[in-house]
């Protein structure tokens, strides 16, 4: 799913960005971190997906924050006057009263909006919530505020390079192409300079006095093995939310995104359609086509690099085009062997595996055997056809 177009509302003087995608007849509205810039958000593969789950069933409204991503680079404000921010967004977007959806440190706008404008919030879906940032005498598993100070100075000084994966999920940190990917997300997000002083007001939140006000239906959730986020914080909204109701997901990471999707997408499609869609199959028979460009490094030396990266990108766009209209979009085992079964073929020529050619007996396709052949990092020996007609 590509990303949608991103437009504009106004608060006053300022401008916020912000994202419409899928046309259901419910709406959910994404809070999103202040380290944020939605463009960027749909190039993560993990999170495309989910948008796209999340779109099965609901519009969904997402927004960079005042001073972050797309929006204007406005001086940090308190969560009483990014409030503001979020009636500028839901009213630009046509959106009447939304679930709001918020992960870790947007909670707290989440919460705030959402006892604050009841007449605007439909329910309320809250991820690894943390209410207090700092910890205080009768708070003691927040950030403790002298190793929150270390990790601000880290921030200012390794600003770009990632540094928010390391205080998120430090389990994910030696993925360098995810980390690369969060480096990029902090530098499209906000310069090093705006660090500092966003990540003070940060440190002032606290919204536990607000929880018992919140009167709308409420699903608190976190990830059973989660130990970044203190278990507590997500406890201590559910004893102080009325009603709310409380769910340990399967996995073990803080950041929405980074473990399964599907059990919290289950779980906010409920919340926002009262029903919860039955999952397809994860086994199914399919076909998987892979294709390889012949020559290409001898191409792209030929054309020069903006004439291959258009090249490439129509190319892109039509198999895209192709698997939008066939359902393609799998993963496993299967998609290893058709990659290995594709390099066993010669260029210009098509090589399937037995099964396929099996499959497809009466349809008038020829084939020629090319024995039984050993395929890389994949147990026995798979037998091969060509098609030739």
């Amino acid at each position: 799913m590509s990303a949608p177009r991103t437009r504009y509302a106004r608060n006053g003087d300022v401008s916020l960005a912000y994202q419409v995608a899928g046309a259901g007849a419910h709406d959910v509205l994404l809070v999103n971190s202040w380290v944020s810039q939605m463009e960027h958000l749909w190039s993560e593969p993990r999170l495309a997906r989910m948008f796209a789950r999340l779109t099965s069933f609901a519009r969904l409204i997402q927004f960079d924050r005042r001073g972050s991503g797309m929006s204007d680079r406005a001086p940090p404000a308190p969560l009483e006057e990014q409030m503001d921010d979020v009636l500028a967004v839901l009213d630009a977007a046509g959106c009447e009263r939304p679930t709001v959806l918020a992960e870790t440190e947007g909670t707290a706008l989440a919460c705030l909006f959402a006892a604050t404008h009841p007449e605007r919030v439909r329910s309320l879906a809250l991820f690894a919530p943390i209410p207090r940032i700092t910890a205080a005498p009768d708070y003691p598993w927040a950030h403790d505020p002298v190793r929150r100070e270390a990790f601000i100075e880290r921030a200012i000084r390794d600003w770009g390079e990632g540094v928010t994966l390391d205080a998120t999920a430090p389990a994910s940190s030696g993925d360098a192409p995810l980390r690369a990917w969060f480096g990029r997300m902090e530098r499209l997000a906000v310069g090093p300079a705006a660090v500092e002083p966003a990540m003070r007001v940060i440190g002032q939140t606290d919204v536990r006095e607000i929880l018992p006000l919140i009167r709308v239906p409420t699903l608190v959730t976190r990830r059973e093995g989660d130990d970044r986020i203190d278990r507590r914080h997500a406890e201590f909204v559910r004893d102080h939310v009325p009603g709310a109701r409380y769910v340990e997901l399967p996995g073990t990471e803080s950041i929405l995104f980074l473990d399964d999707t599907e059990p919290l997408v289950d779980e906010l499609e409920e919340l926002v359609t009262g029903t919860r869609a039955t999952r397809p199959p994860e086994r199914v028979l399919a076909t998987v086509l892979f294709t390889d460009i012949v020559g290409s490094t001898e191409r792209a030396s030929a054309v020069g690099d903006q004439a291959w990266r258009e090249l490439l990108d129509a190319h892109h766009a039509l198999v895209r085009a192709e698997l939008a209209a066939h359902g393609g979009d799998v993963a496993g085992l299967a998609v290893h062997i058709a990659a290995r079964v594709m390099a066993e073929a010669p260029a210009g020529r098509v090589f399937t595996s037995s099964t396929v050619h099996d499959l497809v007996v009466g349809s008038g396709l020829r084939f020629e055997d090319r024995d039984r052949r050993k395929l890389r990092g994949v147990p026995g020996e798979w037998g091969l056809w060509e098609v030739i007609g």
